[in-house]
């Protein structure tokens, strides 16, 4: 099955060129319907035609960000901190929804 998800910048350049390939989100209703097998069609939020696919590798269910944060291998984060992740994690969503929802780390392969 494909799925769609939009990206900012920062991300989508990295996931597109391999140097991330994790991409963390909260465990709501849509990330729910992931399967491992599934595609991604990922599109750039302030370019929707920019668009590439991934297929997914693995589901990492976590209680938190920092959880799976830390449970992920430097090449895994994109080479970036934990502190730096949790940073821009927080401009996203609130301890609130993290707590009721719980996150999901989506392992990826780029597809050409």
């Amino acid at each position: 099955m494909q799925h769609s998800m939009r990206l900012h910048v920062g991300p989508f350049s990295r996931i597109k060129d391999g140097s991330q390939i994790i991409e963390a989100r909260l465990l709501d209703d849509k990330r729910r319907l992931l399967v491992v097998g599934d595609t991604l069609l990922f599109s750039l939020v302030t370019d929707p035609s920019q668009t590439f696919l991934a297929r997914i590798t693995n589901l990492l269910p976590h209680p938190t960000f920092l959880e799976l944060y830390t449970s992920l291998s430097p090449t895994e984060r994109g080479h970036r901190s934990i502190d730096e992740l949790l940073e821009e994690v927080c401009t996203h969503y609130t301890k609130k929804q993290e707590a009721e929802l719980g996150v999901l780390g989506i392992k990826l392969e780029r597809l050409l």
